[in-house]
C-alpha cells in the first residue's frame, strides 16, 4: 500500500527582511517545496520584521512559527502522534534547538565564523552554536572553504563545502554591452568600514590624483553601524560618489545591470551573496584574494586584489579597460552558483 504521509522539513533560523541567512532559507524552502516537502519554519524573528517573500508564500505547504508568540501552536504540532520529521536544518544559534527536533536527517549550516572584532559575546555564542550543531547534526555544510577551515580550527572538525546559489530574482542583464553600462563602480551591502569602503575611496582618490580620471562610484545600502563610519566615508574629497541608501531587490537588480564593475573588500567575507548577485547580472567583481568566494571564480569573472590602495586602484583601472564577455559571466556564474547543486549536497545525491 502506498504511503501518502507528507514529508516534513523543519528549518530553524532567522527570517529578517534582509540578509544572507534569510536568502538561504528562502531558496532552501523553494527547493524543499519542489521536492514535495511540507515546511515548518521556527524563528525568533518578529512578524513585523520578517521576510515578505516567506510570509507571502503562495504555497500552503509553508507554515511559520514565530516564537515565543506561537509556542503553544508549536507544542501542539510536535505532540502529533503520527509526526515524523524527515529533515531538520538549523542556522546560526538556532542549533540550540536541534535536540528538540529529532528527524531522519539533521543538518547544521555554517554561514560564517565568529569574529572577535564584533564582540566577545557574539564570538562565544557564534562558535558555541556551531559546535553544538556539529555535535547534534548528522551533516555539517559550509558555504566556502574559508568558512569550513576557520570553523575546523574552532572545533567543527568536518564539514562539506558547497557555495550557495544565485538568488532566484536575479536574472541576466538586458544590457549586453560593457560600454553601455553607465555606472563605473558599484558597491551593495552594509555601510560599514569592514567592507573596505575607505580603502576603495582612497584608491579612487589615487586614480584621480595620478591620471585625472573621475570614476563614478555608486554605493547602495542602509547604515547599520555607528554614525562615525558614515561620516568618515562622507568626508572623502570626491564629488563622483552617489549614495543610494536602502533599495528594494528589484531596483538593486537594475543597478547591477547598469554597472561595469562590482567591488566589496572584506578579506574575511565567508561567502557574500552580493558577489553572486552581481555575477548573475553579468557584472564582473573585484574581490580580496583571501575571501570565501575566491576559490570558486577565475579571471573570466573576477579581479583579485591585495588589501592595499595601489592594488585596488590598479584593479579598478584595469577592470574598466579590459574586455569582459558579459554573457559568459552570467552563464558561468549560473553553472557554478546553483541551488540544485546545493540541494544535491544537502540530500547526499
Amino acid at each position: 500500500m502506498k504511503n501518502n504521509t507528507a514529508k516534513i522539513a523543519v528549518i530553524l533560523g532567522p527570517i529578517i527582511k534582509e540578509g544572507g541567512v534569510t536568502t538561504f532559507i528562502e531558496e532552501l524552502s523553494n527547493i524543499l517545496i519542489e521536492r514535495g516537502y511540507c515546511i515548518r519554519i521556527i524563528t525568533f524573528t518578529k512578524y513585523q520584521k520578517a521576510s515578505q517573500l516567506i510570509l507571502n508564500s503562495i504555497s500552503p505547504n509553508v507554515q511559520v512559527f514565530f516564537l515565543p508568540k506561537n509556542i503553544y501552536d508549536l507544542i501542539a504540532f510536535l505532540k502529533k502522534r503520527d509526526l515524523n520529521l524527515d529533515i531538520t536544518v538549523s542556522n546560526l544559534y538556532y542549533s540550540f534547538l536541534l535536540p528538540f527536533f529529532i528527524s531522519k536527517n539533521q543538518i547544521h549550516i555554517l554561514h560564517g565564523f565568529g569574529n572577535l572584532e564584533a564582540s566577545l559575546l557574539q564570538f562565544i555564542i557564534g562558535n558555541l552554536s556551531n559546535i553544538i550543531g556539529y555535535k547534534f547534526a548528522k551533516k555539517i555544510i559550509a558555504n566556502s572553504y574559508l568558512t569550513s577551515s576557520v570553523n575546523r580550527i574552532l572545533g567543527v572538525k568536518h564539514s562539506e563545502v558547497t557555495p550557495w546559489g544565485i538568488p532566484s530574482n536575479f536574472n541576466p542583464s538586458i544590457i549586453k554591452s560593457f560600454d553601455q553600462r553607465e555606472i563605473d563602480l558599484l558597491y551593495v551591502g552594509r555601510i560599514c568600514l569592514t567592507k573596505g569602503l575607505k580603502l576603495i575611496l582612497k584608491a579612487l582618490s589615487n586614480i584621480l590624483n595620478n591620471s585625472g580620471k573621475k570614476i563614478n562610484f555608486h554605493v547602495v545600502g542602509a547604515l547599520k553601524e555607528n554614525l562615525q563610519s558614515h561620516q568618515e566615508l562622507k568626508q572623502a574629497s570626491l564629488d563622483n560618489i552617489i549614495y543610494h541608501g536602502y533599495l528594494d531587490k528589484e531596483k538593486i537588480v537594475e543597478i547591477y545591470s547598469c554597472s561595469k564593475l562590482f567591488i566589496s573588500l572584506n578579506p574575511e567575507e565567508p561567502f557574500g551573496f552580493t558577489y553572486v548577485e552581481a555575477l548573475a547580472c553579468g557584472t564582473p567583481i573585484i574581490i580580496p584574494k583571501s575571501c570565501g568566494i575566491a576559490p570558486f571564480v577565475d579571471s573570466r569573472l573576477a579581479l583579485f586584489v591585495d588589501m592595499n590602495e595601489r592594488s585596488v586602484a590598479e584593479a579598478i583601472e584595469y577592470g574598466l579597460s579590459k574586455f569582459w564577455n558579459l554573457d559568459e559571466i552570467a552563464r558561468l556564474s549560473r553553472d557554478t552558483f546553483c541551488w540544485q547543486k546545493v540541494a544535491n549536497v544537502i540530500f547526499g545525491e
